[in-house]
């Protein structure tokens, strides 16, 4: 089984919980399939931010709308 980078806000919330529940990180990072590092800085980054949401990242914006973008792959 591979290990995944990121993970979906369910399985951090999913995660989270089997933490707090006594769950050691190996058994979770091996029930969810990525690493015990994204494990175990689930508890840390809950704690300084009170939520489990991906942070926003900077980029450069959009030159076009959603569908214009649909109408060129077309």
């Amino acid at each position: 089984m591979g290990k995944n980078r990121s993970m979906t806000l369910k399985q951090r919330n999913r995660a989270l919980g089997m933490l707090e529940a006594g769950m050691a990180v190996t058994n979770v990072a091996r029930n969810i399939g990525v690493s015990q590092c994204l494990i175990s800085r689930l508890p840390t980054k809950f704690n300084a931010t009170g939520s489990l949401k991906d942070r926003p990242r900077t980029g450069r914006p959009r030159k076009t709308t959603a569908n214009e973008g649909r109408y060129i792959l077309r």
